[in-house]
């Protein structure tokens, strides 16, 4: 049985149709994201603190910085599980204090939180060949805020860049 011409042409135009609807409403999506994001103020005027951009980091030390959970609430504050592993073949002895979280604007991070409180070890550490240590970060109110990417830096290790969604979502 064949489709007669009146039909097939019936179900063109209702393709037609359906494409052009989808269409429509990606563009509408994809605009109303766009303007949301473009209406949102200044870094300079949502983060607590703002900072220069930080200097390069520095040679590598053989300790690797792994983000292992990151959390985030509606207000901005949150949390960041993240592991230190020594992979080089010699204790290295180092300070895992010095941590810092820069947020990447146009094209260049700056420092927008020097002194996160945090929970477990701080003060001189050293890790055996191989060994991982765990540790946590908890940020208050306003530091992870806007949408974008950020990079958690620890002076002694490398750093980890993850990304915070127009929905509160932390990728990584």
């Amino acid at each position: 049985m064949s489709v007669s011409k009146g039909k097939r042409g019936f179900f063109v135009k209702l393709l037609c149709f359906v494409l052009a609807l989808a269409a429509g409403g990606a563009l509408g999506v994809g605009g109303t994201l766009f303007f949301q994001w473009q209406a949102l103020p200044p870094p300079e005027e949502v983060f607590p603190y703002w900072y220069e951009p930080p200097a390069p980091v520095r040679e590598e030390s053989g300790v690797t910085v792994t983000l292992t959970e990151a959390n985030r609430k509606h207000t901005g504050a949150g949390t960041l599980a993240y592991t230190l592993k020594n992979d080089t073949e010699q204790p290295l002895s180092f300070s895992v204090s010095m941590r810092a979280l820069d947020y990447l604007y146009q094209g260049e991070y700056h420092r927008i939180y020097p002194s996160p409180n945090s929970e477990g070890s701080s003060g001189e550490i050293t890790l055996e060949p191989g060994e991982e240590l765990p540790l946590s970060l908890r940020f208050y109110t306003s530091v992870l805020s806007r949408p974008g990417t950020y990079r958690l830096y620890v002076e002694s290790g490398d750093e980890v860049t993850f990304r915070v969604g127009l929905n509160s979502d932390v990728m990584f």
